[in-house]
């Protein structure tokens, strides 16, 4: 209370960055139980989200093929055989 003017002011505060001025969602003033005192608590009542954690996003290496071995007219043809033979397979 000042003195002369008898007024009651708040003379304790909560300093918040800027930024995070939107996540202060209560702020209340508590007054001591046991003893006189000018000052309060002052309890405020914040929303802290955490930022997920950022994950690389790496592709599995891609298998590559040995094309050269297809010149091979064997290779070729039992290749061939194996395709056909799964495709009807499927059927």
């Amino acid at each position: 209370m000042h003195p002369r003017s008898k007024h009651w002011h708040l003379i304790d505060f909560v300093l918040v960055r800027q930024r995070d001025l939107r996540e202060v969602r209560l702020t209340r003033v508590m007054r001591p139980t046991s003893s006189w005192s000018d000052h309060r608590m002052v309890i405020t009542t914040v929303f802290l989200a955490a930022k997920p954690a950022k994950r690389l996003h790496t592709a599995a290496p891609l298998k590559k093929l040995d094309v050269a071995k297809l010149k091979d007219e064997t290779i070729c043809s039992e290749l061939q055989d194996g395709m056909a033979d799964a495709l009807a397979t499927d059927d």
